[in-house]
């Protein structure tokens, strides 16, 4: 028996509430020898739904990068080929990586953020990767259920309409403006 859950599952939960798209990522680590600067790839057929980037990271190490809507892959596979496709990254299909990630990131919000007595935060109910890294959103979040746990128990108010309340000024102007960016990519 609880009064309030606050659920922070990860992007794999699953809580017949709906589920997040996802965004696929793959990156890799490698020695450059020379520094290429800062950039973001725009391409809507080898990165449908967000972008693929080259990251310095001093020494002559760079990170390349890339990420598209899951839906849009086939495997896995597809996305590290695509990175090789992108402007000037050609050259780096022969060198071996010092590091390579690959991993899902949760784009767009699920329908149903709380109840009376439960709530879902940080991947678990969504997100938008334009926004930064998702567990500062995860932390603001268990900050507000905190906080709206403590009033609507010590004040009998609804735990539901405090978290929305709390939630919509903190991220909701942010979430809409990053989903227009979104439509641009």
């Amino acid at each position: 028996q609880f009064k309030v859950a606050v659920l922070a599952s990860g992007i794999s939960g699953d809580f017949k509430l709906g589920k997040p798209e996802k965004i696929l990522c793959y990156c890799a680590e490698f020695d450059a020898g020379h520094d290429i600067p800062l950039t973001v790839f725009l391409d809507n057929e080898k990165a449908k739904g967000f972008y693929g980037w080259v990251m310095p990271l001093g020494d002559g190490r760079l990170e390349l990068g890339i990420g598209a809507r899951r839906s849009e892959l086939r495997s896995t596979k597809i996305l590290k080929e695509r990175l090789f496709e992108l402007p000037g990254l050609s050259e780096f299909k022969s060198h071996s990586p010092r590091r390579e990630s690959i991993g899902a990131l949760p784009q767009s919000l699920i329908d149903r953020l709380c109840g009376d007595n439960f709530c879902l935060i940080g991947d678990a109910n969504g997100g938008e990767p334009l926004m930064g890294a998702s567990i500062h959103k995860c932390i603001d979040e268990a900050i507000i259920a905190v906080r709206s746990i403590d009033k609507s128990l010590s004040n009998d108010v609804s735990f539901n309409d405090l978290f929305m309340a709390s939630w919509n000024d903190k991220f909701l102007v942010d979430f809409r403006r990053q989903q227009k960016i979104r439509q641009v990519l």
